[in-house]
């Protein structure tokens, strides 16, 4: 069998070592080497060498998440007090005061691929949709989140100019695939029926000319819906719709709603409540937001001296005359149910 000799000489003690080692285990003999040496400097061998050494296992992505939390850890505690009170210095030489918004950060270890950052910026997205739809924000402050976050793509945006997105299909503009089709929800086969439209609404008023609104349709488990009647003095007198009214500065949608339902018959909802966004749409004057809430039993409502009447009316069989609003909310099938699994009060 070949031997290969290796000879160490360690200068300070004057020694010498001789190692002899069989050839074919030369290459592991190396690898174990490098192995040891970097598990003590705690550095993955494809970071120290640059390369992915012959007889070593493939550097594991565990590996490498632990050597950036390592370093990571390592900024914070080595650099960071020096930083800060570099920065501080030059705070008082400059201002005679420190700013406590000017911080610094560290670049990041990893950098996503161009895949892993696609599907993070789509991930952003769908969740900005999500946080729309439910009224938790505004369409605007998406958008403000959009234009500050420098990796969007989109941070050289006007936050301030909204795309008048029904005024451009009004002109022919149609974005690519069409217009965009209400969801049926349930399941294929689900049987309830219940659709919702995307948050920049449907109709022939653009979001942005619009009065902000919202209200509540209450359903039974029959389907029945309470619906109310506006009193005389009232512009649309005479008229049925859900619970609802107008949106307050800086109001939520949602609150907006659950205040409207309280003022106008005394029911009381809380943010724990069971409300689906079924519907927004800008027509006739309002961009009206409505939630559904499914409810077991009709109740008595409180009205204001905002209506005169109620009635708890088979949503296909609903009182006339509607609201229009209303009207075209049952007319498109948008039709909320109380058959949705969750318990009502």
């Amino acid at each position: 069998m070949a031997v290969a000799s290796v000879r160490v000489i360690e200068r300070q003690l004057q020694s010498v070592y001789n190692l002899e080692v069989a050839e074919g285990f030369l290459p592991e003999f190396f690898a174990n080497g490098i192995l040891v040496h970097n598990s003590i400097a705690r550095i993955p061998a494809v970071k120290f060498t640059g390369m992915q050494p012959q007889g070593l296992n493939a550097t594991s992505e565990g590996e490498l998440q632990a050597f950036n939390e390592t370093i990571g850890a390592y900024q914070v505690k080595l650099f960071d007090p020096l930083l800060t009170y570099v920065s501080w210095v030059m705070n008082l030489s400059l201002w005679d005061e420190i700013d406590e918004d000017i911080t610094h950060e560290y670049v990041p270890l990893k950098s996503l691929s161009e895949k892993e950052e696609a599907e993070l910026q789509k991930l952003k997205a769908e969740t900005g949709q999500i946080v729309i739809d439910s009224g938790a924000i505004w369409q605007e402050e998406e958008r403000q989140r959009i234009a500050n976050d420098p990796r969007s793509g989109y941070d050289d945006i006007d936050p301030e100019d909204v795309p008048d997105l029904l005024e451009e299909e009004a002109e022919g503009l149609e974005p690519e695939g069409g217009k965009p089709q209400p969801i049926a929800q349930g399941g294929e086969g689900g049987g309830q029926g219940r659709k919702v439209v995307p948050f920049r609404g449907t109709g022939d008023l653009a979001l942005d000319e619009a009065m902000p609104a919202a209200g509540v349709a209450f359903v039974t488990p029959l389907n029945h819906a309470l619906f109310l009647r506006w009193a005389p003095g009232h512009p649309r007198a005479g008229e049925w719709a859900f619970p609802g009214g107008s949106v307050e500065a800086r109001e939520r949608p949602r609150d907006a709603a659950m205040r409207e339902v309280g003022e106008e018959t005394g029911w009381q909802l809380s943010d724990d409540d069971y409300l689906p966004l079924l519907n927004r749409n800008a027509d006739h004057g309002a961009d009206y937001w409505t939630f559904s809430h499914p409810i077991q039993n009709p109740f008595q409502p409180k009205l204001s001296n905002e209506h005169d009447a109620f009635e708890w009316r088979p949503m296909a069989d609903p009182p006339a005359p509607l609201h229009p609003g209303v009207e075209h909310l049952l007319r498109a099938g948008y039709m909320p149910t109380g058959q949705t699994g969750e318990k009502g009060k």
